[in-house]
């Protein structure tokens, strides 16, 4: 898990080389922080842009599960919009798009925010089903049936599993809480004379350690995933 995640937010806030950081005025390698920004997903949306995240889904919009479904969209949608975070931001690059998947596209306003009806309604289970299918698992599995969390970079996914959660609105706030906490202890901890060897470990130890602290006893999940994810759906 440490690795999955460290690979994802390597990518994520500094780039393809660690040679290449930004540096501050001091000269020591600065860390842009990453930033979780939310997104409908269509079924023509590109689900690329490395790292990507999503939310997957399972069941159907009116099984047993619906009132959590219900739930967990609600708090998913008080996180701010890829848009705003965007416009909000310089460093467009550090954006992390977090899609739910919606079966059809051109959705209006009203809809874009209405998780008693249309975004539960017409969540696409047959896309997260299919993605699903397409995860070679190393760790964990999908068979609580989530909510799952889902990032990916380079072909590579971690997960966690917000089946345990009571309190979803905690569980979508830590996603920002987590990429802004590793970012000032990246920028404290990182040298700009760092190894690439060293940096790993520095991010990986940092990354275990906000994992446990943001979501305690989180179950988490590993895997890799093919071309699928980039496509459009089929």
């Amino acid at each position: 898990m440490r690795n999955l995640f460290a690979s994802f937010l390597i990518v994520a806030m500094l780039g393809a080389c660690a040679s290449d950081k930004p540096k501050n005025e001091s000269g020591v390698g600065a860390v842009p922080t990453a930033t979780i920004g939310t997104e409908l997903a269509g079924p023509d949306t590109y689900l690329g842009q490395m790292p990507t995240a999503f939310v997957l889904l399972t069941g159907t919009a009116n099984d047993v599960n619906r009132s959590q479904k219900v739930a967990f969209c609600k708090a998913f949608i008080q996180v701010p919009t890829a848009t705003k975070a965007q416009a909000g931001s310089a460093v467009a690059l550090n954006l992390v798009r977090t899609r739910w998947l919606i079966d059809q596209a051109g959705i209006t306003d009203a809809q874009s925010t209405d998780c008693d009806g249309f975004l539960v309604d017409h969540y696409d289970f047959t896309r997260a089903k299919n993605l699903i299918g397409q995860i070679k698992l190393s760790k964990g599995s999908f068979a609580s049936g989530g909510p799952f969390f889902v990032v990916v970079s380079g072909g590579n996914i971690a997960a966690l599993d917000a089946s345990t959660f009571a309190d979803y609105p905690t569980f979508t706030k830590g996603w920002g809480d987590f990429v802004n906490n590793l970012g000032a202890n990246v920028a404290t901890n990182v040298k700009s004379g760092d190894s690439k060897a060293s940096l790993w470990e520095k991010i990986a130890g940092i990354v275990l350690q906000l994992i446990g602290k943001v979501w305690p006893g989180v179950q988490a999940i590993e895997g890799v995933i093919q071309d699928v994810v980039c496509d459009q759906k089929s």
